[in-house]
Parts: C-alpha cells; sequence; structure tokens
C-alpha cells in the first residue's frame, strides 16, 4: 500500500498534466506550428508521441535519462518531467515527504504522482507567451528540477535521522561607494556599483549586462529572467551552464546570505577554459519578481586580490 506522504502527495496531480495518460487533442494547425517553431529553435531533440504531445530527453547528474513531456492544448503549454517510478521511490522513506518539501518552495511548478506511478514535476505556461528563449528556459527548470528531485531524494535516504540542518545565513550590504545603479528586470530590480572603478560593456544576450572594472582582469555580468526558477535549482542550472564552457568546473565555496534584505545563494566556481584557470563568486535569486544572477569573475591567481571588489560588486543587487 502507499504510504502516507505518497497519498498526500497524490492530491498535487491536478497542478500537473498526466504526459504518459494524456489523450491526444484536437489542436489547431497554428498551435502546431507553433510549438514546432519552439521545438526546433530549441535545438533540442524531440520525439512526436501524439498530435499534442513531444517527449524531449537530457542526460542528467542522477538520472541516467531526463525525460521531459511536451503536451499542449490551443491556449497551454505544459512540461511534465519524471523523476522517477513510485515502485522505486515508495522504498525510499523520505521521498514523498521530499517533494512535498519541495512543492511549498517551488514557484510555479507542482510535484505528484500521476496515474503511471511516476513521481513528476510540471510547469503550465500561456502558449502565446512563450518565445523560443523562455521556452528553452523553462524546460531546462523542468529537466534540471527532475533530476536534482532525485538527488535531494537519495540524501535524505542516506542521512541519519536525527540529523537537522540549520543556520543562519549572513546579512551584507552595498558598500558607501556603490553610488551608480542599473535597473533591470523592467525596474524590478538593480545593481548598485563604483561608478568610477565599474564600466558597463556590450552584452551578447538581450537582457543581459555586462561590466568591466577598471582594473581590466574583473569582470562581472547580470543575467536576469522574468520566470521564476527557484533559488535552489539555480545551483544546477549554474553548475549546468558553466559545464559548456568549462567541463571541470566544480563547487570550491557555498553560501545562504542575505542581501540587502534578499536571501540568496552564494557559490565560487572554479575551473579552466582554454587552458586558463578562472574563478566565478556569484549570487543566485529565484522568487517573485524572478530569476537573477549576479556572476563576477576573473583569473584564480587574481581571486585573493579581488575578491573584495567582486563581493561589494555582488552586495550592490537589491530588489525593490
Amino acid at each position: 500500500m502507499r504510504s502516507t506522504f505518497a497519498a498526500v502527495l497524490v492530491l498535487f496531480a491536478s497542478a500537473v498534466v498526466n504526459a504518459q495518460e494524456s489523450k491526444p487533442a484536437s489542436i489547431s494547425l497554428e498551435t502546431s506550428g507553433r510549438v514546432l517553431r519552439l521545438l526546433e529553435g530549441s535545438g533540442y531533440r524531440y520525439e512526436k508521441l501524439s498530435a499534442n504531445t513531444w517527449l524531449l530527453s537530457f542526460k542528467g547528474e542522477h538520472l541516467d535519462q531526463v525525460s521531459v513531456y511536451v503536451i499542449t492544448t490551443n491556449d497551454q503549454l505544459s512540461l511534465v518531467g519524471v523523476i522517477g517510478n513510485a515502485a522505486d521511490l515508495d522504498s525510499r522513506p523520505a521521498a514523498a515527504r521530499t517533494l512535498l518539501k519541495l512543492n511549498n518552495r517551488s514557484d510555479g511548478l507542482s510535484f505528484s504522482i500521476d496515474g503511471d506511478d511516476d513521481y513528476v514535476v510540471g510547469s503550465r505556461h500561456a502558449l502565446k507567451q512563450l518565445n523560443t528563449q523562455s521556452f528553452k528556459t523553462a524546460v531546462q527548470l523542468v529537466a534540471t528540477l527532475a533530476d536534482d528531485s532525485l538527488g535531494e531524494i537519495r540524501t535524505a535516504a542516506e542521512a541519519p535521522a536525527s540529523s537537522v540542518a540549520s543556520s543562519t545565513a549572513k546579512s551584507y550590504r552595498a558598500p558607501p561607494t556603490a553610488t551608480r545603479a542599473v535597473d533591470f528586470l523592467n525596474g524590478r530590480a538593480s545593481i548598485s556599483m563604483d561608478g568610477v572603478a565599474w564600466s558597463e560593456t556590450k552584452a551578447d544576450e538581450p537582457g543581459n549586462l555586462n561590466f568591466r572594472h577598471s582594473s581590466g582582469d574583473l569582470y562581472a555580468m547580470v543575467i536576469s529572467e522574468r520566470i521564476t526558477v527557484p533559488t535552489d535549482t539555480l545551483k544546477g542550472v549554474a553548475i549546468a551552464n558553466a559545464k559548456k564552457v568549462s567541463p571541470d568546473i566544480k563547487i570550491v565555496e557555498e553560501e545562504r546570505r542575505s542581501v540587502n534584505g534578499v536571501d540568496v545563494l552564494m557559490l565560487r566556481l572554479e575551473g579552466t577554459a582554454n587552458g586558463v584557470p578562472f574563478v566565478y563568486l556569484g549570487y543566485y535569486y529565484g522568487g517573485a519578481a524572478g530569476t537573477v544572477q549576479v556572476v563576477t569573475y576573473t583569473g584564480q591567481n587574481l581571486f585573493s586580490e579581488y575578491r573584495r571588489k567582486m563581493e561589494d560588486f555582488l552586495n550592490g543587487f537589491r530588489l525593490k
């Protein structure tokens, strides 16, 4: 018999489309064409399962294959990522409990057990509001969260029952020298900095902000999106993106912080790109305002010299 926690988890099923049991819906040629343009524009390999359902597959850190189903009606598009089968996960006492906790902190996403007894995570989107970039971001979020969720379940299962993680986030404020502010996220967030030391440079991607320090060897960037990605999930997203540049990337420092009253995750990543050792020091935030990555970077040999300047820049992040 399914555990009590697993039974409670089923109540969340109404918030997620049942991918494996979804019957082909009658959709217009316009809708079908729009979804196909999103799939083709994403560059992801996909398989058509029915008139309204497509399957994307990715390589995961915890799952050998992360399956993400794309299901559409004429006005909505749903994404469903498969975490694992209940026959396996129900044998782990912490499985359903962990997913219930994830439900509380993952804005815009829902966890459930579907009709095939799979643990799944899903999101819904207004089809007309999606473009190629927002579609890719939403797919990556569901795929990453499905993979990370299995990792959290395994970690919870291996943790001693008596262990309780508790820590108080350190508080940080923008330094007095941060007199110049640049807004982003349609004015809902800003980054303050020393306007003499930092200058803005041309960004490669629309909506991104790039900066360079007067030293010439220190850089910063702000990546923001209106789609909400939970802060805990951003860790996996950051690693996945960094591995595209540096396959040997690793986390060497991680800490929860409160910056100007906003809870963020601080990560320090180190790796090599084209044979050059580099270091990223960044803040990662996901919440109602959207998703923000504020990252500074330099050579590993210069990190101890520049760390204060890097943290001063990061501490200029605030929500309005």
